[in-house]
């Protein structure tokens, strides 16, 4: 993340921090960081390995 936006790895704990403190992100406990529960609106769905595209015409 901090190479994703050029920032130094301080301002993603701080930004993180302040989602857990408005109480908008969870951690996982050494899982990572996720939406709090409250405000998912369906479970999070895993991604794919694979894609498939559908054009149509």
């Amino acid at each position: 993340m901090c190479r994703q936006h050029d920032v130094a790895a301080i301002v993603v704990r701080q930004a993180i921090n302040a989602l857990k403190i408005e109480g908008l992100v969870e951690g996982g406990g050494g899982l990572g960081v996720f939406v709090a529960e409250r405000f998912r609106r369906s479970p999070v769905p895993r991604r794919s390995r694979s894609w498939t595209v559908s054009v149509t015409s």
